[in-house]
């Protein structure tokens, strides 16, 4: 808790001073409160999942081969299966509850699919 000693002595400038000062430091823990707690919003949650699919598909060297209409099926395909059966996926479709900020924030700035899942275990 934060203490602040007002003078008992007609110091008026001084206690004004403490007062104020401890009035913005009740603002900057307030402002500063939700922010800890902030998770990703629905979109950020999409977005997220998206992510995923394209560091997935850095991973996969048949796609780097085959031609558009092969890779793009092989795309679809890849993700339907990873919408099922990947653990990973099922907390992120539901991200708004399970990541913090710090996670999607980590996640979004991942370059492979292992840094992606550190961020969010």
């Amino acid at each position: 808790m934060l203490a602040v000693t007002v003078p008992l002595v007609g110091d008026a400038r001084a206690a004004r001073a403490a007062r104020a000062a401890c009035a913005a430091c009740a603002v900057l823990v307030a402002a500063m409160t939700p922010a800890c707690r902030q998770t990703p919003s629905a979109a950020e949650c999409g977005a997220l999942v998206q992510k995923y699919f394209v560091l997935k598909a850095q991973d996969d060297p048949r796609l780097e081969t085959l031609p558009q209409a092969e890779r793009d099926e092989l795309t679809r395909k890849m993700k339907a299966e990873l919408m099922a059966t990947d653990p990973d996926m099922r907390q992120v479709t539901e991200c708004t509850n399970e990541l913090t900020r710090s996670e999607y924030d980590c996640a979004m700035k991942a370059k492979t699919t292992q840094a992606w899942n550190a961020c969010i275990e």
